[in-house]
């Protein structure tokens, strides 16, 4: 037999003989180091992480091995050894024994000390555990019903709870491959639906469990949900690298067994131990030794620093030596490959390709500012405080175990990144970019950004104008969301918390903090059978006419859009209308509440307005003032999700939080604020399109549980692609809907998660979003002037007379809708992209835009409105700024 070489290939059958020699021989230094070396690339070995604590027990730090031990039993409930050896290093720790401990123990089959007792749940646990294997499925139903109540704590009763209901199930599951039974089988579909409800409260409470996601995958595919499943099947892989815990819970020959690497190494560059070889009768001598030199740099598995001040991983250290295999990438390119194989076969298997497309690497929730912009606004000692929050918020992101976290500075580089310039912000765009290729190599992405800072710490991208407006351009923080030029998409959330334009620091610690200790609270337990009548509920539809606390409020001229924008959330009944309503009213203001703002803004002042319906009876002023700063309500009762189509509705620049009523409601208490940076466009009537189609997908995404940045995100996508669908492209409005709304706050914000609604999985495709194809509809100065055709003033006027009375003295242009622009005269995004964004056909649209300048007070209200009509003149869309 030949003896491992250092600086050779060491295989893992390998290893564990050198681990558990060195152990048997006393050598528990060499096992440990060895160990962490193996586990810099292997983290979720959990064999491995045991030798490592019984490593540090001979060592005598039994403190170090307590905590690797109850993270083990964490991630594999059922790990016998792992609870065993818990038990012995909480006693050398000198930690008093635990009741609860023992009973796992015994539950599990272990043997009590002599001299202990055991709890009476864990003998009603084991007998439960012994009984459904064996068929007697009814007495381990008595058994674990005794069991749960009397110690809901226990993530083993959830596990055998789980087990057993499967097991009442007579037949396999159709999807179980052939030659394995199924845990989850499908004897109806009310069952299917109460054990995958059951199974998702149960990870949800205990998500470190590689048992229950495992459960909850199996539950999922049976329930055709698919795509969530492979994504918990890669997290449980990523958890457990030698899939011990699945092969316990489906056999050694499970259908999945593919996604999990067949062989695993590392190169070994340690000398062995003269105990160690001899015992195993390597008696041969090494060929060299390697010297450990002074202040190398250890090399670690994971990104334990927070900040990218402090980490710097990716970057190559001069005395490591150049054949050792990178730390940060586990898995060889091979396996990789061999892995996304199998991936591809079981999603055809599943006759569901596309989830071969999904990306399941390990999600980071990236918090991203520049240095100097803090400073630059803050001080030194303001920006020292507000790291300190950010650094709080990434422990407490941590701590909820599905999200990674870190803090990355820009204008000082890290993670192998180099700095960028804090003003630019394409620049900052391809930091971005940067880090999620260098997250890759440790199987990681970026999962959601939460951008710290207004526009003086980070900018705003400003896009080119695709309509015809007022605008200069389009502030937007979209491109902080792609990993290409193709900004109309979101890949992933983005979130921004803006602080305000003052010198104090204040409002953007308090948002911060609010956000940690959200994050810090912790969820609502229920007992198993108020889980399973949630379950029974919401299977039988009796959810189905709850709403949310919601406030709603809109202008009179496009409530009949606001009412099906605000549907999802709200009773239409409760939709306040202005005029005649003037202002919300102390007791409207609900606490916990969704709230829906479909007024007018405009970009000199903070107020919202309502607007008269010119088609009805004269009931007051055109433009009346309904909401100001000053009538938000503090004290909690701030809507928890705020969505306004007003134009100009998130526009902070150079403004006091008195000064913009998003950053107002920020401070109130909100926990997100959406909202147009500029002009933003909306519907009279049905069907929706621009900010009201958009209004309508994100609160459906709401209402389904899906954070709130990821709820925006899939808007997003909705609007392109409903559009796409209509029309064959993406027009002037179009564009600058997708571009031009931006979340304020917590991108992972959540205000359903914890109550009616379950909790969504966030995914992210491999693959960038195809780039969207657009047409300019923008006047053209520079060519020929097109008239207006006499029958096209005709049509225009006669619609103008149906919806738009107030705008019959409007100026009118005529503008032609075209594939081709070469920007002459005004700026678009058409122009930028070119020809890969043309459409197949080319349109034979016309788009009649109509403005008007109105003077109320101190205050002008610019009005546009566009008329899409088609070649024979007929209105197919109508489209008016907010």
């Amino acid at each position: 037999m030949n003896a491992p070489i250092p600086g050779g290939i060491l295989h893992r059958p390998r290893l564990m003989t050198l681990l558990h020699t060195a152990l048997a021989v006393g050598e528990s230094r060499f096992a440990r180091r060895l160990a962490l070396s193996w586990l810099a690339s292997y983290p979720g070995d959990l064999q491995v992480s045991l030798i490592n604590a019984r490593a540090l027990l001979g060592e005598h730090h039994p403190q170090q091995a307590t905590d690797i031990l109850e993270t083990l039993c964490q991630v594999d409930a059922e790990y016998l050894e792992a609870h065993e050896l818990l038990a012995i290093a909480k006693k050398a720790a000198g930690l008093e024994k635990n009741a609860n401990l023992t009973g796992i123990i015994y539950a599990l089959g272990g043997t009590v000390p002599e001299g202990e007792s055991v709890i009476e749940w864990a003998t009603h646990l084991r007998g439960a555990r012994q009984a459904y294997p064996m068929g007697y499925v009814d007495r381990a139903h008595e058994l674990i019903h005794q069991t749960l109540p009397a110690n809901p704590d226990c993530t083993l009763s959830a596990v055998t709870h789980l087990q057993i209901l499967a097991a009442h199930t007579p037949e396999p599951s159709p999807k179980s491959g052939a030659g394995n039974t199924s845990f989850f089988a499908v004897p109806n579909l009310s069952t299917t639906l109460a054990i995958r409800s059951l199974a998702e409260a149960y990870h949800n409470r205990w998500p470190a469990c590689s048992q229950l996601t495992l459960l909850l995958a199996q539950a999922l595919i049976d329930c055709n949900e698919d795509d969530a499943a492979v994504s918990l099947i890669h997290l449980s892989a990523s958890q457990d690298v030698t899939g011990q815990v699945a092969t316990r819970l489906w056999g050694p020959n499970h259908m999945y067994r593919a996604l999990w690497p067949d062989t695993l190494s590392i190169v070994h560059d340690q000398p062995i131990p003269a105990a160690v070889a001899a015992s195993q009768g390597w008696n041969q001598l090494p060929r060299s030794v390697s010297i450990t030199q002074p202040g190398k740099p250890s090399y670690k598995g994971g990104y334990s620093c927070v900040s990218s001040k402090d980490c710097n991983l990716n970057r190559q250290s001069p005395t490591r030596p150049s054949h050792l295999k990178d730390p940060l990438m586990p898995h060889s390119v091979e396996t990789l490959r061999s892995v996304q194989d199998e991936l591809n076969r079981l999603a055809s298997r599943l006759k569901q390709p596309y989830l071969a497309h999904i990306d399941g690497r390990f999600p980071i929730y990236v918090i991203f500012t520049t240095q100097s912009g803090l400073e630059a606004q803050y001080g030194e000692t303001g920006a020292s405080a507000v790291e300190l929050e950010m650094k709080r918020l990434v422990q407490a992101t941590r701590a909820r175990k599905q999200w990674g976290a870190v803090i990355y500075y820009a204008d000082q580089g890290g993670f192998g990144v180099l700095p960028t310039k804090p003003t630019d912000p394409w620049g900052l765009k391809l930091a971005l970019v940067d880090l999620d290729a260098a997250l890759a190599q440790r199987g990681e992405r970026i999962g959601a950004v939460l951008i710290v800072g207004g526009p003086q710490v980070v900018p705003f991208h400003h896009l080119p104008n695709p309509v015809d407006d007022a605008d200069a351009d389009v502030p937007s923080d979209n491109p902080y969301a792609t990993r290409d030029e193709n900004y109309f998409v979101p890949e992933w959330p983005v979130g921004r918390l803006p602080g305000d334009a003052s010198h104090d620091p204040a409002p953007l610690i308090r948002a911060l903090r609010a956000i940690t200790n959200r994050r810090n609270r912790p969820k609502q337990k229920q007992p198993w059978f108020g889980l399973l009548f949630h379950s029974i509920k919401k299977f039988f539809g009796m959810h189905s006419k709850e709403k949310h606390p919601s406030l709603g409020y809109t202008a009179a001229i496009w409530r009949r859009a606001s009412l099906a924008v605000y549907r999802p959330v709200g009773d239409g009944r409760s939709l306040l209308v202005s005029p005649p309503v003037e202002k919300v009213s102390g007791e409207q203001w609900v606490a916990g509440s969704l709230g829906y703002f479909n007024l007018h803004g405009v970009v000199d002042t903070a107020e919202w307005f309502g607007q008269r319906d010119p088609t009805e009876p004269d009931t007051g002023p055109d433009y009346p003032v309904v909401l100001r700063p000053c009538d938000v309500v503090n004290s909690g009762r701030s809507p928890l999700v705020v969505f306004s189509e007003a134009c100009y509705g998130a526009h902070i620049f150079k403004r006091s939080v008195e000064e913009a009523l998003a950053l107002k409601f920020l401070a109130s208490g909100s926990q997100v604020v959406v909202g147009s940076t500029c002009t933003s466009y909306g519907s009279v009537t049905l069907p929706l399109i621009a900010a009201d189609l958009l209004g309508r997908s994100f609160w459906k995404s709401i209402n389904e549980g899906y954070p709130a940045g990821e709820a925006l995100r899939r808007a997003k996508v909705t609007l392109a692609r409903e559009m796409h669908n209509r029309q064959g492209f993406l027009d002037g409005e179009d564009q600058k809907t997708l571009i031009s709304f931006v979340l304020y706050g917590d991108p992972l914000a959540q205000p359903l998660g914890n109550t009616q609604r379950e909790a969504k999985t966030l995914f992210r495709s491999f693959t960038a979003p195809a780039q969207p194809r657009t047409v300019c509809d923008r006047y053209d100065p520079s060519g020929t002037p097109t008239l207006i055709p006499p029958e096209t003033l005709a049509q225009v006027k006669s619609i103008v007379a149906q919806y738009l009375p107030g705008m019959s003295d409007a100026q009118l242009s005529l503008n032609i809708e075209r594939v081709e622009c070469h920007a002459s005269g005004h700026a678009c995004p058409t122009a930028s992209y070119g020809a890969k964004a043309r459409p197949a056909n080319s349109p034979t649209r016309k788009t009649v835009v109509l403005s008007k300048r109105i003077e109320q007070g101190d205050h002008f209200h610019n009005q546009y409105a566009r008329l899409t009509l088609d070649a024979h003149g007929k209105l197919v869309k109508l489209a008016l700024s907010r």
